[in-house]
């Protein structure tokens, strides 16, 4: 049975514009302050190239206690201007900073967004965002914003008036991380009127937390989070009104990214549990966990429900594993907590293992099935050979609709970016500086098919002086096939057998 789908709009009706927030990504924290010294830039990117006219933003925090970056200005690959939130909390007790930049009407295509410190800085964490219908202009983002910082179980932002009813609320905060790991045992959402949160991230063993959702009213509100134990935090909220500007992605799509690091006391990291615990906020139809490290990840299960292992890989030569969990076609549980079970008894660097994580959550209607893997390994010696870039192994989609993912690990040297249709996921810093790195100086990237070619995966690096040493490099194939037609609640719909 053919179904076909009219859809018509009922005209002369008028809808208050609302902000759509459409991607996110949460970095790891990046404690590690060795390293060469120079200028140094913190890239993280956004999910995807944004859409031409939406907003790109990140809020981040940094270390006062190893130095004092000043009169920087953000900006990303596409040289678009941010403007800066005009809050500026100074948690002077444990020594954070903490800025939000937003860039309106952002050009089509940027991906990276770059805080240049022009220092090293240490503790690092940031989480960068894309809103759709969101104002064109700097008074975007000026239609109210509040500070805090303190301690306690109630996670607050100060209070703050937006301009607007149906304004977009973002609320970002970051877990004092001079604590042990993990910084909080769990995140939830606070009941407040005229709004209903939503948690974007709660990565635990960092603690880097966002929530958002739409405020219908022009009354004061201090936006709250609340997490477990109590904790020192410092916080910024921002209200963004909407307009008709940008637009939303259609088809497979990502919604968030986290990137979640396990770095072992021994290496100059804080330490793990075993199991580790985190949040992992997702909203979509398929989760995808893409960790490398020096061992395997024994196991990861979501709210008791074990992910498949669809691939470990081990590079020949070495300890250089890559690894796919997944879980498909599930309902989630935007409250549910990730158990990381690290496997501590393999051969090579055993308990002293460091790993990242990368975490996918992937929507859009489809019903979705693992289709290939593809693997390779190989040793470079000597500064980078002649032009610093590592090809990946080679993979051909079964269908053209559905998601590829990539990732990489060395001994040396820092990823920095993967070549097209291929889409880079990776956070790293330049110059290389960070010790435990971030990423481990790994990559990871994605994209989505529109044929059933091969493609290679083309790595390049940081650095041309500095050495690779042993590499290995893994890829893995989803195919998405039509589930469902989800029509916006304003739209009428006639359907014809």
């Amino acid at each position: 049975m053919r179904v076909v789908v009219v859809t018509m709009l009922l005209a002369g009706s008028c809808f208050a514009v609302t902000p759509v927030l459409v991607h996110t990504v949460g970095s790891e924290n990046s404690r590690g302050n060795g390293g060469t010294g120079g200028n140094t830039t913190f890239y993280i990117p956004n999910v995807d190239p944004v859409i031409s006219g939406n907003c790109l933003g990140v809020a981040f925090e940094w270390s006062t206690a190893y130095s004092q970056p000043s009169g920087f200005t953000v900006t990303d690959d596409k040289s678009d201007t941010f403007y800066q939130v005009p809050e500026n909390p100074n948690d002077t007790t444990n020594n954070y900073k903490m800025q939000v930049w937003i860039a309106p009407n952002v050009t089509s295509g940027a991906h990276y967004v770059e805080i240049p410190f022009g220092v090293q800085t240490t503790f690092i964490q940031a989480v960068t965002f894309e809103v759709a219908n969101c104002g064109s202009t700097s008074g975007a983002i000026t239609d109210g914003h509040s500070s805090n910082f303190g301690s306690g179980t109630a996670v607050t932002a100060g209070s703050l008036t937006p301009g607007n009813s149906g304004d977009l609320l973002l609320h970002f905060a970051f877990i004092d991380t001079n604590s042990s790991v993990p910084a909080a045992t769990g995140v939830s959402l606070f009941a407040q009127p005229y709004i209903t949160w939503a948690l974007r991230h709660a990565e635990l063993l960092d603690g880097t937390l966002m929530q958002y959702g739409v405020y219908n009213s022009t009354g004061a509100i201090n936006p709250q989070m609340t997490v477990a134990p109590s904790s020192g935090f410092i916080s910024i909220a921002v209200a963004l009104r909407g307009s008709n500007s940008g637009g939303r992605p259609s088809g497979v799509t990502i919604n968030s990214i986290q990137h979640v690091s396990m770095w072992a006391a021994a290496q100059g990291g804080p330490g793990y549990a075993n199991p580790s615990v985190t949040q992992f906020p997702a909203t979509g139809d398929a989760l995808v966990i893409a960790p490398t490290g020096g061992c395997d990840i024994s196991s990861i299960s979501y709210g008791g429900t074990s992910l498949t292992n669809r691939l470990t890989y081990v590079g020949t030569g070495a300890n250089e594993t890559e690894q796919y969990f997944d879980l498909l076609n599930y309902t989630p549980n935007n409250m549910n907590t990730f158990s990381i079970t690290p496997d501590l008894t393999c051969g090579g660097n055993g308990p002293d293992t460091t790993w990242t994580l990368v975490f996918y959550d992937i929507s859009g209607g489809y019903t979705y099935s693992y289709d290939k893997t593809a693997t390779t390994s190989g040793y470079m010696t000597g500064s980078c050979e002649s032009n610093c870039d590592v090809s990946g192994p080679s993979i051909s989609p079964a269908t053209s609709t559905g998601i590829l993912f990539t990732e990489t690990s060395e001994w040396y040297n820092q990823v920095a970016g993967v070549s097209s249709p291929w889409v880079s996921d990776m956070i790293f810093d330049s110059v290389l500086y960070q010790s435990p790195a971030l990423d481990q100086q790994n990559g990871y990237g994605h994209y989505y098919p529109t044929s059933t070619s091969s493609e290679t995966p083309t790595w390049s690096y940081v650095s041309t002086v500095q050495v690779l040493g042993y590499w290995a490099a893994a890829d893995i194939s989803y195919s998405a096939d039509y589930l469902a037609i989800v029509l916006p609640p304003e739209n009428f719909s006639v359907v014809v057998h």
